[in-house]
Parts: C-alpha cells; sequence; structure tokens
C-alpha cells in the first residue's frame, strides 16, 4: 500500500471537469450539467438512475462540488488496481454506508433516512445474506424467463420466415401457372379470330362468284324480256284483235318475270332473317352450340385460374398467462385471465382451475370479441412452465383442431396432480406464488369468417 496509491475515487460520467456531485450521489462535471439542464424548469432526471433531481437556484453551479474527485485529478496513480469493495454511501449521508434498500423508491439508504423518510416504504437489509441470497434468486429466475422468452420468440421468427419463403415460393409459382395459362388463352384467341377471319373471306368469295353468275342471268333476262315484251308498241297502232292475242304471251313472261324476282331476292337478303326460317333457325342452332362451346371454355378458364390462388398467409403467434395461484384457488371455477391474445383478428383467452385435485388449463376462442369467425382449425401448444428446469416444463401439442361457432369453443387439459404443482419446491409456483401459461398458435389452417 506504500507503494502505489489505489484509485477508489469515483469518476466524472461525463468529462470530468469541475464535478459536482448530485443528491442521488452521482457525480457529473459542470459544463455537461449546465447543458444537460438547459431545457428544464424546476427538475431534470439523473443520466445513471433516472431520479428526478431539483434544480437549486442559481442553476447547476450551485450543486455540491465533489472536492475529493478534484483533488485526485491531481494525484499520481503509481499503480492500477483491482476495483474497490468499499460499500455504496448514501446519497443524502455521504459519511454513512448505505444499510437498507427501499423497494418502493429503488434507491438505497442509510438507516437514519430509512426510518426518517421512508418509514412506511417496504424496506429490505442489504447487508443481510438471506436478502442477498433472495436477490440473486429472484434475478436468476427473471432472466430464466426472459431467455425462455427470447428463445420463444426465436423460434416464432423462424417459423414466420419460413412461413413466409413457403408463401413466397407459392406466389412466384402461383404466377408462373397464371401468365403460362393466360399466354395459353391469348393464343387460343388469336388462333380462332384467324380462323374466323379465313371462314369470313371463304364466304365472300363464294358469295362473290354466285352474285356474279347471277348478275349474268339477270342482264340475259333484261335482254330476253326487252326483246319479247314488245314494250315499244302503241296500243293505238294495234287493232283490239292484235292486242287480245298479244296478251296472253305478255302475261306468262309477266309471271316468269316475277318467279325470277323472287330468286334474285333470295341471293341479296343472305344478311336478312326474316324472310328466312328455315335459314334463322339454323343458325340459332350454330349460335348456342357457339355458346356452349364458350361456356365450358370460360368454365374451364375459371377452374384453371381458380387452382392456382394461394391461400390467405395467417402468421403464427405466442402469449404467456401470468396467474396468481389465489385467484385460481378462490375462483370455485374456472378463472379466465383478464388478458386477451389477439391472433390474426381473432381473440383468445385461456382459464386455470382446480379440479377433481389437479390443474385443467382452458384454451377458449371469445365468441363476443370474434363474432366475424363462423370457425377455424388450428395447431398449437399449451405449456406450464418452470421457472427452475425448463426440462419439468409441462407441454401438450393438438394438431388440426377445429373450433366451430356455438359449440367447441373451449378445450381443456389436466396438466399434473394439484399436490405437486402446488408445492414450490418442485419450480412450476415461484416466490410470489404465480404460475406462467404460454399458448403458442404454431399454424392456422383455415379462418372462415361469417
Amino acid at each position: 500500500m506504500a507503494t502505489s496509491l489505489v484509485s477508489i475515487i469515483p469518476e466524472c460520467s461525463i468529462c470530468l471537469k469541475t464535478p459536482k456531485i448530485l443528491p442521488c450521489g452521482h457525480t457529473f462535471c459542470l459544463g455537461c450539467l449546465e447543458i444537460l439542464i438547459s431545457d428544464k424548469t424546476n427538475t431534470f432526471p439523473c443520466p445513471i438512475c433516472q431520479q428526478d433531481v431539483k434544480i437549486p437556484e442559481g442553476g447547476a453551479k450551485m450543486f455540491t462540488t465533489n472536492f475529493i474527485l478534484q483533488t485526485s485529478k491531481h494525484t499520481t496513480q503509481v499503480k492500477k488496481q483491482p476495483p474497490s469493495t468499499t460499500q455504496p454511501r448514501c446519497p443524502n449521508h455521504n459519511q454513512r454506508e448505505v444499510d437498507y434498500y427501499c423497494n418502493d423508491c429503488n434507491i438505497g439508504l442509510c438507516s437514519k433516512c430509512i426510518f426518517k423518510q421512508h418509514k412506511y416504504h417496504e424496506t429490505l437489509d442489504s447487508k443481510c445474506d438471506e436478502t442477498r441470497s433472495k436477490a440473486i434468486e429472484n434475478l436468476e429466475r427473471s432472466q430464466n424467463i426472459i431467455q425462455n422468452r427470447i428463445k420463444n420468440l426465436e423460434k416464432t421468427r423462424c417459423t414466420l420466415l419460413e412461413s413466409f419463403e413457403q408463401l413466397k415460393t407459392l406466389c412466384e409459382n402461383s404466377c408462373t401457372r397464371v401468365t403460362a395459362k393466360t399466354e395459353q388463352i391469348v393464343s387460343d384467341v388469336r388462333q380462332r379470330c384467324e380462323q374466323i377471319i379465313k371462314d369470313i373471306g371463304k364466304n365472300l368469295k363464294e358469295n362473290k362468284s354466285k352474285v356474279e353468275d347471277r348478275e349474268m342471268e339477270i342482264v340475259c333476262e333484261i335482254n330476253r324480256l326487252e326483246r319479247n315484251s314488245e314494250l315499244n308498241i302503241s296500243p293505238s297502232s294495234k287493232s283490239t284483235l292484235n292486242i287480245l292475242q298479244t296478251l296472253p304471251r305478255l302475261v306468262e313472261i309477266e309471271k316468269q318475270s316475277r318467279k325470277e324476282n323472287n330468286m334474285c331476292l333470295q341471293y341479296l337478303q343472305w344478311g336478312d332473317d326474316d324472310d328466312d326460317e328455315e335459314a334463322d333457325y339454323s343458325d340459332e342452332d350454330d349460335d348456342d352450340e357457339d355458346d356452349d362451346e364458350e361456356d365450358e371454355k370460360s368454365e374451364f378458364i375459371l377452374k384453371q385460374l381458380g387452382s392456382v390462388i394461394s391461400k390467405p398467409f395467417y402468421i403464427p403467434g405466442s402469449y404467456q398467462f401470468l396467474y396468481d395461484l389465489t385467484d385460481v384457488e378462490n375462483s370455485g371455477g374456472i378463472y379466465y385471465h383478464t388478458d386477451k391474445f389477439r391472433n390474426n383478428k381473432v381473440v383468445w383467452s385461456c382459464g386455470a382451475r382446480r379440479h377433481s385435485d389437479g390443474l385443467f388449463i382452458y384454451i377458449k376462442l371469445l365468441p363476443d370479441d370474434s363474432h366475424k369467425v363462423d370457425y377455424c382449425i388450428i395447431d398449437y401448444q399449451i405449456s406450464v412452465l418452470n421457472f427452475d428446469d425448463d426440462s419439468k416444463t409441462k407441454t401438450k401439442t393438438i394438431m388440426y383442431k377445429r373450433l366451430k361457432r356455438g359449440s367447441g369453443w373451449s378445450w381443456f387439459w389436466r396438466v399434473l396432480p394439484w399436490s405437486k404443482f402446488d408445492d414450490k419446491n418442485n419450480g412450476y409456483i415461484n416466490s410470489n406464488g404465480q404460475f406462467l401459461v404460454r399458448f403458442y398458435i404454431t399454424q392456422i389452417s383455415e379462418i372462415s369468417w361469417k
């Protein structure tokens, strides 16, 4: 000890210039404190312990100067020593060691402060071995719960990412199939359009030939009529006998002309359905057959497209319900936790009951909170956690469970005998008389909405 100076002086947490000590016991430099309180009016939180500190009149410079720390800046440290084991000091009385811990205020204080200012608070003797042992036990238990929670979250994260990858692959495959089917449909329509155009051209060519032939016949008939009908004869120049003798031949020519005129109309009216009932009937049959074929193709296309539409993507999830043992024992029936677990717009609750000298766990889909749900199909796990040993955690796995409105909304499971569960030495009940139930939905196969 004579050859070295042990640096046990607390250092400024910011930059070690003009150190000022706060009522909570932490030290900071004057310059940094002035910056810290520049936008504050009455109080500010300590940067380390977050305790509210009142700003004195006159500003940061009115805080007590840490002369010990200021003096230590001019002292040469010869050799670095291990961290000091000096007991922490009371923030209100620097000369007194911390004797008690105030659980309500989360601060260590000397006996004078405890009995004067924290008389009615929950306090613990910080120097008692039992207090330290209990604190370490609670710390380790909390750390284990947090570690288990982290593991469960990591597992859920992996499941979520795997599910999304499956969804991504399914969507990519669906897009490929839809694209291929669309290209096939477009190809079929294009081929059919080309065939229709060819048929129209063929029909035009055939009718053009018929029109030309008939035109020649008409021209010949006009010439014949003009030659034989004696249209240029004037009745006044003919005798009555000659006129009477000419009339039978003209009437015959007239009848023949009317007949040929009807034949001409048949060629000219191929687009008119009113004068050709037989043709109209035949055309309707063809149209009906074409409509039937189109309907069949449409149904086939819809069926093919519908088969590649992916199912909705539901995200798995979990929730932990922390119960007080006394609530379950005093309920006289099923005690449902006040917390609710919402997953994919469906709300769940978890209940516990002491029945037939055993612990029963109930899972219930809340109908009032999930009033739009008709039924759902899920895979899930129920676990009663063990605080001391993960291997003793009780887990029940349920696969493809269908829960329908009106019946089967709840499911129960007898975990273990009450005598084993109630024994705190078995690790299911913590020091506060609480136990933990985890509800984990691993997969949602289907949700039917009303």
